[in-house]
C-alpha cells in the first residue's frame, strides 16, 4: 500500500506483514530516506549486511555497531576522536554506529531530532517497536561536516513482525 507524503509528491510505502524491503546505505550520506512508512505500536525487524567495509577516514569500523574513540591504534587519532565526540549527531553513541528512526509525519528532514526516542541503534539484527508513525530514515553516526571522508556500504532489510 502506498501513502502520499504530505510534503512532496513522493510515495511512502507502508510495510505489510511477512513482506520485506531492502535499502542500500552509503556511509557518506548524511541521511537515508527509505520511503518506508512505519506505524506506531507496530514491531519491525531490521537485518543488516555489510557490503563494503565501513571506514571513518582510514579507521576501519568493526561493523554497524561502530567503534568508540579508544579503538584507533594511533594515540593522535584517539585524541582527535575523543575531542570531537560531543559534536557527533548522537554524542553518546559510537562513531559510525548505524542509527535508525522515524521521521514523524509533521517533520521535515531538517526538523528531526536524532537524539529523541524516535531514534535507535541498529545492529546486525534488531527488533524495535516504534512509538511514532512516519517514514523510516537512518544514518551512520558522525560529525555532520565529516561525512565526506566515510567509506563503505551496507544493505538493510526491514520486516514487520
Amino acid at each position: 500500500m502506498y501513502l502520499k507524503s504530505k510534503y512532496d509528491d513522493t510515495d511512502i510505502d507502508k510495510i505489510s506483514q511477512k513482506e520485506t524491503k531492502t535499502l542500500e546505505l552509503n556511509a557518506k550520506e548524511l541521511y537515508h530516506e527509505s520511503g518506508w512508512y512505519l506505524e506506531a505500536g507496530e514491531t519491525y525487524r531490521f537485518y543488516v549486511v555489510e557490503k563494503k567495509p565501513l571506514y571513518d577516514r582510514n579507521i576501519p569500523s568493526p561493523g554497524v555497531g561502530g567503534f568508540n574513540s579508544a579503538f584507533p591504534k594511533s594515540w593522535i587519532k584517539r585524541f582527535i576522536m575523543k575531542l570531537f565526540e560531543p559534536f557527533r549527531r548522537r554524542p553518546h553513541d559510537n562513531w559510525l554506529a548505524l542509527v535508525g528512526g522515524v521521521k514523524a509525519e509533521n517533520e521535515s528532514i531538517k526538523q528531526i531530532n536524532v537524539k529523541s526516542d524516535n531514534f535507535f541503534l541498529i545492529e546486525n539484527e534488531t527488533e524495535i517497536k516504534v512509538h511514532t508513525s512516519g517514514e523510516f530514515i537512518c544514518f551512520f553516526n558522525d560529525v555532520k561536516f565529516m561525512y565526506y571522508n566515510n567509506k563503505g556500504s551496507v544493505s538493510i532489510t526491514i520486516q514487520k513482525v
